[in-house]
């Protein structure tokens, strides 16, 4: 797998990101970031990274971002997806370490929100040395911060 780096300025990264979220698939329903935002919020994002894979790597398969804190806060939010029919093959490892890499270089602390029913992303947060700070609950879902 190959991790590009996207900042929203380029036809490229446009592209990619498009591509990236016409395969996603059902891998939107967990994680919901662009169901509020177009694609093009990438120029906003301190990160934001794309795993591609395949013989020419045409094909995107996990999307990992790092946001400022909306409240002000001097952290970062992380948000990935793991494409449908790529999960289990180490990607979203990879694109968690490529992130926290990056947050640890500018000195940031990193915080995401999880929810709790998806037992492979919470597994892959915790095994990546996330821990539990807060467990919110609304009528939709429960959500874990970590």
């Amino acid at each position: 797998m190959i991790i590009h780096e996207i900042t929203g300025k380029f036809m490229f990264d446009r592209i990619l990101v498009n591509k990236f979220l016409a395969t996603a698939g059902s891998s939107l329903n967990t994680f919901r970031y662009f169901s509020k935002r177009s694609p093009g919020a990438v120029v906003d994002h301190v990160y934001t990274l794309i795993g591609v894979n395949g013989p020419h790597g045409e094909l995107p398969v996990v999307y990992g971002h790092l946001i400022k804190d909306p409240g002000g806060k001097d952290a970062l939010w992380l948000g990935l997806c793991v494409i449908e029919g790529w999960t289990g093959q180490q990607h979203g490892r990879a694109m968690l370490r490529a992130l926290v890499q990056r947050a640890e270089h500018i000195g940031k602390d990193v915080y995401l929100k999880v929810t709790s029913d998806n037992v492979p992303a919470v597994k892959l947060y915790s095994t990546g040395g996330f821990r539990t700070v807060e467990i919110t609950t609304s009528q939709e879902r429960t959500e874990v911060i970590m």
